[in-house]
């Protein structure tokens, strides 16, 4: 039993030690409000992930290779985000134009068939 404590305390200890790396890497390229988080005992399909409302970037590895990585992806999309918002934004204005556009074409075709219901129907209702 020992070995195995000994060996969780030694991980603990390097992911610690790669969590500071990486902070201080964080804010080595500008991002001193962010902080780093390596949740390794956790099991997740994704490396890692960005809480931008907390300003933490976790990553879900303690192996140092991936953790990088994971960082290095975590931060380009912080870059790209506002880029991307824009895009966002503007296929959100064209769905809601569309949408209005579809709108008033359907109440246009529903009055035309009611006038031509009307028309038809010598002011007596017509069944459907």
């Amino acid at each position: 039993m020992a070995p195995l404590i000994m060996k969780a305390s030694k991980q603990t200890k390097c992911a610690k030690e790669l969590e500071t790396e990486l902070n201080s890497l964080l804010r080595k390229f500008g991002y001193s409000g962010y902080q780093v988080v390596i949740m390794d005992d956790v099991s997740r399909e994704i490396y890692g992930e960005i809480d931008t409302k907390n300003k933490v970037i976790y990553i879900y590895t303690s192996d140092p290779e991936e953790a990088y990585k994971t960082l290095y992806h975590e931060l380009l999309e912080l870059e790209l985000r506002p880029l991307l918002n824009k895009y966002r934004s503007l296929i959100n204005l064209l769905i809601t134009y569309i949408n209005q556009e579809l709108e008033r074409e359907k109440d246009k075709t529903i009055e035309r068939i009611i006038n031509w219901l009307i028309d038809n129907s010598d002011n007596k209702p017509i069944p459907i």
